[in-house]
């Protein structure tokens, strides 16, 4: 994670899928934004005063490293993930693809999803 901004004005593209929004001018840099939920085949929810895009750099197909903007309903709290508070995902059998979730974690009676962000991100990646 690079960064967390709140409210950006986003440029839509057209032609592109559902859940990418467009793309943002951060800084300087034109960065593409995805839509979480979208992608993950949730219903879309309105933007409002929590909606927050976090900025994540992975690396593309090509090599080199690609900024994009995730936008989320909201985020709570940045917390330090210890190893011991890190379990392997349920197992949901084979009907289910579960592979964007890397590991689970505990945090005090919270349990959170770590994502691979490579494997979310893999066709937006293959294409840079």
């Amino acid at each position: 994670m690079l960064e967390i901004i709140r409210c950006i004005d986003i440029t839509q593209v057209p032609n592109m899928p559902p859940h990418i929004l467009g793309v943002t001018n951060l800084r300087g840099r034109i960065v593409p934004v995805l839509d979480l939920r979208l992608k993950f085949g949730l219903p879309d929810s309105s933007i409002d005063g929590k909606t927050c895009t976090i900025v994540v750099q992975e690396t593309a197909a090509s090599g080199m490293p690609a900024t994009i903007g995730l936008m989320v309903d909201k985020v709570s709290e940045v917390v330090l993930v210890h190893e011991n508070q890190i379990e392997q995902p349920a197992d949901y059998g084979g009907c289910v693809d579960a592979a964007s979730v890397l590991a689970v974690a505990r945090i005090d009676e919270e349990i959170a999803s770590l994502l691979d962000l490579a494997h979310v991100l893999c066709d937006e990646l293959s294409q840079t």
